[in-house]
C-alpha cells in the first residue's frame, strides 16, 4: 500500500471488510492518534512523509486530510449534500475521523465600509453551517480543530452567536478525543470577552477527551476551565508560557489541575513557568520545550535543567527547540553532585537545535546522562551543515543510539514545518567500515 495512489488506496476499501478496516485503521491512526497529534514532525510517520515518493501512502494521507478542513461555507454545504443525515450508528462519512473548522473574520477581504451588514450576515450563515456539519457528522470526529479569525473581533461574538453558541459546537462532538483551539488577529475579542463570563458548570463536558492543545488561545478562565473539566481525563497537554504566569497558579493548584498528564508541550516559556514544573508532581514522559519568553527575568540555563531534572526519571522523549542554551556558563557537575541530576534513566528520543551541540556541558550532559538514547534528532537552521566528525563521536559515546535525523528548517520549509535532509543509522556506519 506504501506506494499506491491515492485512488487505488481508497478502493482497496471496496475489495473487503478486512481490506477496508486496514486501510482505515492507517488513516485514522495517521490523523486521528493523540500521540501522533502531539508529536506533530519528528516522528517516524512523518520521516516516512518525507522520504516517500509523491505517490507514496504518507504524501496520500495528508491529501486526504486535505478534504476535511472545512474553512468556508461552500465546502461544508457540498460535503453535507453529498452525505446526507447519517445517524450516529450509521456510516462513517469522515473517513480521517479529523476536521478542522474556522470562524471568525475568514469573508471579510473584499468588503467595502458599508459591508459590515452583509459581513455579520455571511458570519452568521458560515457559524451556522458548521453547527449543521457537527449535528451531523460530529459523532464520528475523534479529532476537532478550531481556528479563530479575530481579525475583526468586534464582530465575532455577535456573528456567531457569542459564547453560548461556541459551547454548542463543542457539544456535538461528544466523541473527540482531540481537541486543539487557536486564535489569530486581535489579542482581545468579543468572543473572549464573553467567553471570559461563562460560569464553569457551563463549560462543555467532553467524555473522551485526553489531549487538549491550548498553545494559541488566550489564557482566559474558559480555556482554564476546559482543562479543570477534564482534569482527571488529560493525558497530552500543549499550552502557551502564559498558561503558567496570568493566573499565578500554584504548584498544589497545578499537581490537581492535571494528576494524569503524561505529554507536555510547552511555547514560550518563562521564569515562572520553568520554577513551577521544578517542583510538580507530575510523571512526565514527554516534555517539548519549544521558544521562551525572558519576562520579567532572563531565562538562564540553571532554570531549564532543574525542570528537566524533576522528570528526569520517566521522561521517554524530550524536545528542546528555540531555547537560550548558550547562555552563560554551566556548571553541570554542580547540578549531578546534588542529585538534582542523576540521569535520564528511560530517555529514548531527544530532539535538539543543532547549535547546542556545541556547548561543551550539553555534549556532557548527552554523552553521561542519556545512555539509553536510541534516536537524536537535530534541526538544522539556515545554511548549517551536518558535522560528520560529530556524527562519529556521538554513535561512539552512546552504544545504544540506531540514528541520527537530520531535519532543516529554512525558506524552503512548507508551512512552518521542517524537512527531512538525512537519516543516518549506525548499521550504515558499520557497513562502511
Amino acid at each position: 500500500m506504501n506506494y499506491l495512489p491515492k485512488a487505488t488506496i481508497l478502493a482497496c476499501r471496496g475489495v473487503s471488510k478486512q481490506a477496508k478496516t486496514a486501510v482505515d485503521d492507517e488513516i485514522q491512526a495517521y490523523h486521528a492518534s493523540p500521540d501522533g497529534a502531539f508529536k506533530g514532525y519528528f516522528q517516524p510517520s512523518a520521516c516516512r512523509l518525507h522520504q516517500a515518493t509523491p505517490n507514496g501512502i504518507y504524501s496520500q494521507m495528508k491529501a486526504i486530510g486535505e478534504r476535511y478542513q472545512f474553512h468556508s461555507s461552500p465546502r461544508i454545504q457540498n460535503f453535507l449534500a453529498n452525505v446526507g443525515q447519517p445517524t450516529e450508528d450509521g456510516e462513517n462519512p469522515i473517513l480521517t475521523r479529523a476536521i478542522s473548522l474556522r470562524l471568525g473574520a475568514y469573508f471579510a477581504a473584499g468588503l467595502d465600509a458599508n459591508g459590515f451588514e452583509q459581513f455579520e450576515q455571511m458570519q452568521r450563515l458560515h457559524f451556522e453551517n458548521n453547527l449543521e456539519l457537527l449535528r451531523t457528522v460530529g459523532s464520528h470526529v475523534w479529532r476537532l480543530d478550531i481556528k479563530i479569525d479575530n481579525f475583526l473581533g468586534a464582530f465575532l461574538g455577535s456573528t456567531i452567536g457569542g459564547s453560548v453558541n461556541f459551547k454548542n459546537l463543542l457539544r456535538h462532538a461528544a466523541n473527540v478525543k482531540i481537541l486543539k483551539i487557536s486564535e489569530i488577529g486581535a489579542l482581545f475579542s468579543r468572543l473572549e470577552m464573553e467567553l471570559d463570563s461563562i460560569p464553569y458548570r457551563h463549560v462543555p463536558k467532553l467524555s473522551h477527551l485526553v489531549s487538549l492543545d491550548i498553545t494559541g488561545a488566550p489564557s482566559v478562565p474558559f480555556y482554564r476551565g476546559l482543562v479543570l473539566k477534564h482534569r482527571n481525563q488529560l493525558t497530552h497537554f500543549a499550552c502557551n508560557g502564559s498558561f503558567f504566569e496570568v493566573a499565578n497558579p500554584s504548584v498544589k493548584l497545578l499537581n490537581r489541575l492535571l494528576p494524569n498528564v503524561r505529554k507536555l508541550s510547552v511555547k514560550k516559556i518563562g521564569v515562572i513557568g520553568l520554577d513551577l514544573l521544578s517542583k510538580v508532581e507530575w510523571k512526565l514522559e514527554e516534555l517539548h520545550f519549544n521558544g521562551y519568553s525572558d519576562g520579567n527575568r532572563r531565562v538562564s540555563v540553571s532554570d531549564f535543567v532543574k525542570a528537566v531534572a524533576n522528570f528526569a526519571e520517566t521522561l521517554v522523549e524530550l524536545r528542546i527547540l528555540a531555547f537560550p542554551l548558550g547562555r552563560g556558563r554551566v556548571n553541570l557537575s554542580q547540578f549531578i553532585k546534588t542529585k538534582m541530576l542523576s540521569g535520564f534513566p528511560n530517555l529514548g528520543k531527544l530532539v535538539v537545535f543543532h547549535y547546542y551541540l556545541n556547548k561543551s556541558w550539553f555534549k556532557e550532559l548527552l554523552y553521561s546522562k542519556c545512555g539509553q538514547l536510541t534516536e537524536l534528532h537535530v534541526l538544522l537552521m539556515g545554511a548549517s551543515q551536518v558535522d560528520t566528525w560529530m556524527i562519529g563521536q556521538t554513535f561512539k559515546k552512546l552504544p545504544k543510539l540506531n540514528k541520527i535525523v537530520f531535519w532543516r528548517e529554512d525558506l524552503r520549509s512548507v508551512m512552518g514545518e521542517p524537512f527531512l535532509e538525512r537519516v543516518i543509522n549506525r548499521a550504515d556506519l558499520i557497513r562502511k567500515k
